[in-house]
């Protein structure tokens, strides 16, 4: 409850979206962000993100990989390396969300964190469909 009112007043939304294409077709890697929040549309609008890179990028060898990340809002983030006030925390490696050919990655700590938040099944169920 603090961390909204703090993200309010500061003008920040809860969630930061990131896509990040690994070494794209000009060498460097492209990163869309996107802010909002709610975890679902950030969730919804990561999956897209992937799913469009994936299909559309016809050489697939020119790309080093298509992950996103889904960054919390935090008044203080302390880590190994670094200690932040009123920003996005750096999600651990084994929460960035991934999709091949055969499956889609959501970490488990995001899914968690929805079902508290109450998203229904149904909701979840059209993020698939």
């Amino acid at each position: 409850m603090v961390t909204k009112i703090i993200a309010k007043m500061l003008g920040k939304k809860l969630y930061m979206s990131r896509v990040t294409i690994v070494g794209d077709i000009v060498g460097d890697n492209f990163v869309a962000e996107y802010y909002n929040n709610s975890l679902l549309k950030s969730l919804k609008w990561t999956l897209h993100g992937i799913h469009e890179t994936t299909s559309t990028t016809k050489n697939v060898s020119t790309v080093g990989g298509v992950f996103g990340q889904i960054h919390e809002f935090k008044i203080l983030n302390i880590t190994k390396s670094s200690i932040s006030f009123c920003g996005y925390s750096k999600p651990k490696a084994e929460d960035t969300l991934f999709m091949t050919n055969q499956m889609v990655y959501i970490p488990q700590k995001i899914l968690k964190t929805l079902k508290n938040q109450e998203v229904s099944v149904t909701e979840l169920d059209i993020l698939f469909k």
